[in-house]
């Protein structure tokens, strides 16, 4: 039995993934899949009229995707959209999370996009999907920038404190190298770590370096 509830339109240049990504939603989800496209632009009125829930989206290698996706989300503002692409950068897939995309899926995981498919078949369910790859990445590349991020709240006479940290020296040690009081000491390790996010030396000198 069709199940006519979830309207799905499928948006990708290689053909040959249109009829994939169609024959499993099919024999899996039961699930009809309205139209299939090469691009948006050029049948973007096809598209309106169809008024998907659901746009199955790659053509992340054109040169004006973000304007390609913001003309999606305009002219279907309710509709999830899916990514389902070979590759992202990092940049480009928090650009495009920030834009209203609900799931980003990494070809050739069609299986992880009916299972995603097969949660939105509720409709009225939340949250967000990302592919666990990319997750890392992300993560990967937000780490480093937070640590920067936080290097830079620090004073001057912080990092220095915190580079004779890094090199073993006690806080006894650093008071007398730089002619400071231990209780000065004290207060600036205080601060340092406070700006750093963190409880103890050992947090302090991973976070950073």
């Amino acid at each position: 039995m069709i199940r006519n509830s979830l309207s799905i339109v499928i948006i990708d240049s290689n053909t040959e993934y249109q009829f994939k990504i169609l024959n499993r939603i099919s024999e899996e989800l039961h699930l009809s899949v309205c139209g299939c496209y090469n691009s948006f632009v050029g049948n973007a009125s096809e598209v309106a009229l169809i008024n998907p829930d659901v746009v199955i989206y790659d053509n992340l290698d054109l040169s004006n995707t973000i304007k390609d996706i913001q003309e999606i989300r305009n002219t279907l503002p309710n509709a999830r959209m899916v990514i389902f692409a070979e590759e992202c950068d990092c940049n480009l897939a928090l650009t495009l999370f920030s834009m209203g995309i609900t799931a980003f899926i990494r070809k050739p995981e069609i299986s992880e996009l009916i299972q995603v498919l097969d949660s939105l078949y509720g409709k009225n369910s939340a949250g967000y999907y990302i592919d666990a790859e990319l997750a890392k990445k992300i993560i990967d590349s937000v780490v480093p920038m937070k640590k920067s991020i936080a290097n830079n709240l620090l004073t001057s006479r912080e990092k220095e404190i915190m580079q004779l940290i890094s090199e073993g020296f006690l806080y006894k040690e650093i008071a007398f190298k730089l002619g400071l009081s231990f209780n000065t000491i004290k207060v600036h390790i205080n601060n340092l770590y406070r700006k750093l996010e963190v409880q103890n030396k050992i947090d302090a000198i991973n976070s950073y370096r």
